[in-house]
Order: C-alpha cells, then structure tokens, then sequence
C-alpha cells in the first residue's frame, strides 16, 4: 500500500485531480488578485487564509480515508471519501472558473452560469444586510 492509498484511501486517481483543482485554484486566484482588471487587490491575510482553507480541505479527505477504512471492518463500507472528494473537486473547479471569468476570460456558458450564481449571492448578501 503506498502512502497516498494509506493516507487517502483507493480512490487516488480522484485525489491527484482534486489536488491539481486545488494548485490551478490557487495559481488563476493569485493571478486574478495581481490583475488590473480587479484593482491589484493581493492581500497575504486573505492568500494565508485560503491556503489554510485548503489545507483543511485535504486534512477532511485524509480522515474520510480514516472512517472508510474502519466502515469496512464494521461491515458496511461507506465510500465518503470517493463522494466528498468529488464535491471538493467540483467547487474548486467551480472556484478556478470564477477566477478566470474575473479574468475577463470568457468560458461560454459555464461564465454565464456563474453569473446567474453571483447574481443571487449578491441579492441574498443585500437581504441579509437589511435585516440587521
């Protein structure tokens, strides 16, 4: 068993992809804080944070290899490692597409889409924002 199978469980191939979603998240985030079209808004408590951000994400999927490993031994195998990997990669392939939409980068309809989301995360913001 190598380390990544002992550490991430089997599904390896799924953790080197969220682990590449999670290197271009960081590399179009930066490059979307140094552009001019975003004002050049580079803020190291911010980038800290993220980092620290990601980093839990990928302590999460090591303790889902955890509790997979002892659901096979109780005789139920739970595969959360599989599904909560794949719902991390998805947001940060989500995350890698608004940075480079931010870009000015046009990705057809996924830029559309992403739109539509920030749309109602501002209307949403603006509602919370009045009731306090």
């Amino acid at each position: 068993m190598t380390i990544m199978n002992h550490l991430f469980g089997s599904g390896a191939v799924l953790i080197h992809l969220l682990i590449l979603a999670i290197v271009l998240d960081i590399a179009t985030g930066l490059m979307k804080s140094f552009s001019k079209k975003t004002k050049m808004n580079f803020k190291s408590r911010t980038n800290l944070v993220g980092l620290m951000k990601k980093f839990g994400m990928i302590c999460a999927v090591m303790i889902c290899a955890v509790v997979d490993q002892v659901s096979v031994h109780i005789g139920t195998p739970l595969n959360m490692t599989f599904w909560f990997t794949l719902a991390l990669t998805i947001n940060e392939a989500l995350s890698v597409c608004e940075n480079l939409t931010a870009l000015g980068i046009d990705l057809g309809p996924v830029s559309k889409v992403l739109e539509v989301f920030k749309e109602k995360e501002t209307t949403e913001t603006t509602r919370e924002g009045e009731k306090k």
